[in-house]
């Protein structure tokens, strides 16, 4: 397939890509976390990805593994149902990243010769465990109308053991800028 077809072509698709995309970036830069970016090694270009949408890995400052469980919704108007759904999957696992997440982030850290990383995370699933206080979640949100007092109520009443943060990014022409990013991003593959 030429690269600039890899791009999907639907609407929702591309948010909900650019959404993770952002989300993956904000996580890295201002948490602090390794974030694998499962988008690259996605089956096809509008087959949805499984299971945990952002998963991270740092050593904290004690030297013990720390991992994010992130959820990253892209939406022109951004309702209740969405959150709540994020929400929804935040909880699962008792609030820590899948099995299956994990697995795939040690993989690919393996592959990208991050072995380090890897192996915390293997040790993590295998011998130590997981404990609630080693994992942060993110509920980041992409939306054209103002995420604050949406985001506010979830986090007000949120009540699990799992740190959480919430981030909303607003853009106003939501779709308009979805679709130039996207525009921008063909163009750019073609001339390369």
């Amino acid at each position: 397939m030429p690269r600039g077809e890899a791009s999907p072509p639907s609407k929702r698709t591309r948010s909900g890509d650019l959404g993770e995309i952002i989300g993956a970036q904000y996580a890295t830069l201002e948490l602090g976390f390794r974030v694998v970016e499962r988008l690259r090694w996605k089956d096809h270009r509008e087959m949805s990805m499984r299971g945990d949408d952002l998963v991270g890995v740092r050593v904290g400052t004690s030297g013990t593994l720390e991992l994010l469980k992130g959820e990253a919704k892209s939406r022109a108007t951004l309702g209740t149902a969405t959150i709540t759904d994020a929400d929804v999957s935040l909880r699962r696992d008792q609030g820590r990243p899948s099995p299956h997440a994990l697995s795939f982030v040690a993989d690919r850290l393996h592959e990208l010769g991050e072995h380090t990383l890897a192996n915390l995370v293997d040790d993590a699933q295998l011998t130590t465990g997981i404990k609630q206080r080693q994992v942060v979640q993110l509920l980041f949100t992409f939306t054209g109308n103002d995420p604050r007092n949406l985001l506010r109520t979830n986090t007000a009443a949120y009540q699990g053991r799992v740190k959480r943060f919430a981030v909303g990014l607003q853009v106003s022409e939501h779709q308009a800028f979805v679709a130039n990013a996207y525009s921008k991003a063909v163009a750019d593959a073609r001339d390369s």
